[in-house]
């Protein structure tokens, strides 16, 4: 298995987020107290010293999950695209980076490489 689901491309945006958290929290009439949104600034979701074992770690889980399915000809295993940090959504507290409008369009449809014998 060459290709899994890579979330180490995603970007977060603490500053944004944080300024965006704390609005919600407030009440609306306390909003035009609160000072000009940060500017957005971008860093890396996994640190860049982590990416080879998070990688790892996806690897890993990848291959449990896909010996784990019982053999169905009906059941196939699609692989992923790679994704650039503008294929992943940008996320904040809890979040999973999942593919942005870009990203889904990349993800392969139910039929691709199906042959005749799926109908």
């Amino acid at each position: 298995m060459d290709a899994v689901y890579d979330i180490t491309p995603a970007n977060i945006d603490v500053g944004q987020y944080a300024w965006a958290k704390l609005k919600s929290l407030l009440p609306t009439a306390t909003h035009s107290y609160l000072p000009a949104a940060p500017v957005s600034t971008l860093q890396p979701l996994i640190d860049p010293l982590w990416v080879g074992s998070v990688r790892g770690v996806i690897s890993d889980l990848n291959w449990a999950i896909q010996l784990g399915v019982p053999f169905d000809p009906a059941v196939r295993v699609a692989m992923p695209p790679p994704f650039t940090p503008g294929d992943l959504q940008i996320t904040a507290e809890g979040g999973s980076p999942h593919p942005s409008p870009s990203g889904q369009d990349a993800w392969p449809t139910p039929w691709q490489g199906c042959s005749a014998a799926c109908d």
